[in-house]
């Protein structure tokens, strides 16, 4: 009777320390897998940082080229402008011309 009890015994006890083993390897794993969670959650903030820079970079490039295309825009019409003047100034350069010439 005491040999079962023993038994017994030495069986729950052995079973306990099974299931402590069970718990310990599953609340390293859980450990583990809380790091790489971390982990993944810290790459995830440095990509979105990325790329809220490379959308403000976009913008800034985008607002730049706006910019040089209202100045582009704004030398083509002073072109236009000093041609038409210089148009008219050979005009008038060749009116005088063609008054002392006839006089």
């Amino acid at each position: 009777k005491t040999q079962k009890l023993q038994d017994v015994e030495r069986l729950r006890s052995e079973g306990e320390n099974a299931h402590r083993m069970q718990l310990q390897q599953l609340q390293a794993e859980s450990d583990r897998a809380k790091q790489e969670l971390a982990h993944a959650e810290a790459l995830v903030q440095q990509l979105k940082a990325k790329l809220n820079e490379s959308e403000e970079h976009r913008q800034q490039l985008g607002d730049e080229l706006k910019a040089e295309r209202q100045r582009s825009e704004e030398s083509a019409r002073m072109v236009t402008r000093l041609r038409s003047d210089m148009d008219q100034l050979q005009k008038e350069l060749d009116e005088v011309r063609d008054f002392y010439e006839t006089t």
